[in-house]
């Protein structure tokens, strides 16, 4: 397989080989894997939320290159906490209104908000 790629005497036509004959062997050897992400369920997550948290990432980006934006990207990150506490605890608390059995309801919540929050800080 090799002998041949590097028999021949013309260099483009050589690392067209050689090209072929390598991802021939990558493609082989490693097989291209289709994974379904199944996407997290927050209900507490809005759409100003998601745009919030853009933000957040460009003000981060922009204050590591301008000190004065800092103090601002700080500022900004406690405010977008507490909302998003706030529209966790708004979330949370209709769903424990909303069912009959508000004991499970709350218990399961803790767990998912458990495991969330796991998740979240890695």
């Amino acid at each position: 397989m090799w002998d041949i790629t590097f028999s021949i005497e013309d260099i483009n036509i050589m690392f067209n080989a050689f090209s072929d004959t390598y991802l021939k062997i990558f493609y082989s050897s490693f097989p291209k894997k289709v994974t379904q992400l199944t996407p997290k369920r927050n209900d507490w997550i809005t759409l100003g939320i998601k745009t919030s948290c853009n933000h957040k990432r460009e003000l981060y980006v922009a204050s590591k290159s301008n000190p004065k934006l800092r103090g601002y990207y700080k500022k900004y990150c406690k405010i977008l906490s507490s909302v998003i506490n706030e529209a966790k605890k708004v979330t949370y608390n209709n769903k424990i209104k909303k069912f009959f059995i508000p004991n499970k309801t709350t218990w399961d919540i803790v767990k998912n908000g458990d495991r969330q929050n796991k998740q979240h800080k890695e």
